[in-house]
């Protein structure tokens, strides 16, 4: 016969049980220092600034294809138990994605602007960033986090800016890292699969499987299946 008080301790047990697998449906990426693009998990757009100077928004742009032949982003840990990050721009590491008003913009790093810490929390993320090869897709199905404010970045199909909105999972709010080297080499179009459909690639979601190649299938999950190119 139970007693109260092993029923009571099996609720407990279960519970951290329970929380325990729900931390793991996301993952926290490791950058390795490498550059990124980071492209809308549509691969529609993805985040652009011009000129980079402070006080520039970042806005939309159209994503090329590859995805990111030209990295544009470092994405650097701030060291602390619970990854957060800072988002500087290739070109000068002093300039930082800041928040102004509630839109992102570029201003110069200050260790001291807790709005200028991102959480980023993904589906599907991969090691190696600085040394892998094939993929292109390093982390995908991620939200992107203002610290402070608890609000994600947000670019909504009508707005030209990126700007911050209540957390929500829609597809305005889901990125994907994509690292340059990778992503010139995975999405080559002669070495897409014939199956892909070449706008969205739909036709291929879910038909990779090979555990020796991961970046082939975090590419499947966001509809990207390189048949000789992918790893």
């Amino acid at each position: 016969m139970f007693s109260l008080a092993s029923i009571t301790i099996a609720c407990i047990l279960g519970g951290v049980s329970g929380t325990s697998l729900a931390r793991q449906e996301t993952c926290s990426p490791n950058f390795e220092g490498a550059g990124v693009t980071i492209v809308t998990g549509d691969m529609e757009f993805q985040w652009a600034v011009s000129p980079v100077v402070a006080g520039t928004p970042l806005k939309k742009n159209g994503a090329p294809f590859p995805q990111n032949s030209t990295a544009r982003w470092h994405v650097k840990q701030t060291g602390l138990a619970d990854p957060t990050y800072i988002v500087s721009t290739i070109s000068d590491n002093k300039l930082v994605v800041d928040v102004v008003d509630k839109e992102l913009t570029l201003e110069q790093i200050d260790s001291s602007k807790q709005t200028q810490i991102w959480e980023i929390q993904c589906k599907q993320c991969l090691s190696g960033a600085s040394s892998t090869r094939g993929g292109g897709v390093f982390a995908s199905g991620c939200s992107i986090k203002s610290v402070p404010s608890g609000l994600c970045a947000t670019l909504d199909m009508g707005s030209e800016f990126l700007e911050l909105t209540d957390c929500n999972p829609r597809g305005a709010q889901t990125f994907n890292f994509w690292t340059a080297t990778t992503a010139e080499r995975s999405l080559e179009p002669q070495n897409l699969d014939k199956r892909c459909d070449m706008d969205f690639f739909e036709d291929c979601i879910g038909t990779c499987n090979n555990p020796t190649c991961p970046a082939c299938n975090v590419g499947c999950t966001i509809g990207c299946c390189g048949s000789t190119g992918c790893c």
